[in-house]
């Protein structure tokens, strides 16, 4: 993605990236700006309306095949803040890693509504979770690298994660 705001360019995603970079041309100098809160992916849309950048759309590739996303994020650069637009509901959420025996799910929309299924790296399901106070009980699991298959709205996201 790439888009002018002000003086300055900015540019992210793309396949392995997952950031947003500020380029400041009168210092001729590249500094990054923050963190994108999905998956890095390919094929984004941007388009921009009075001072604000719109990007999203595209997919990105996971262990199960390509995934398209169908949500819009809205960029402003007085406060330098990456938010969903406010006109659709988009899920965007994080965890830290590595897990221990609750996989906590910090987001934007009501926990209890997310479906999760954890595969092996190799792409095997091992079980399908429920939410107990806010986070997933994984503690059945082995130590080792998975992935979790989120659900919500129609829409799936895939993170990958390693349980301590």
């Amino acid at each position: 993605v790439g888009f002018a705001l002000g003086r300055n360019g900015y540019v992210g995603l793309g396949r392995g990236g997952q950031g947003i970079y500020r380029y400041n041309p009168i210092y001729d100098q590249w500094n990054w700006v923050m963190a994108f809160p999905d998956a890095s992916r390919i094929g984004v849309t941007e388009f921009m309306i009075n001072g604000k950048a719109y990007m999203g759309m595209g997919s990105f590739y996971s262990p199960f095949g390509t995934q398209a996303r169908n949500d819009l994020w809205r960029f402003e650069s007085t406060t330098l803040n990456l938010k969903p637009n406010p006109r659709k509901q988009t899920f965007h959420f994080d965890f830290k890693n590595p897990v221990g025996s609750h996989l906590e799910i910090h987001s934007d929309i009501e926990i209890s509504e997310i479906e999760l299924e954890i595969f092996s790296i190799d792409g095997k399901k091992i079980s399908r979770l429920s939410v107990e106070n806010d986070s997933f009980y994984i503690g059945h699991l082995k130590k080792g690298f998975y992935v979790a298959r989120f659900r919500y709205a129609g829409q799936t996201f895939a993170r990958k994660f390693i349980k301590s």
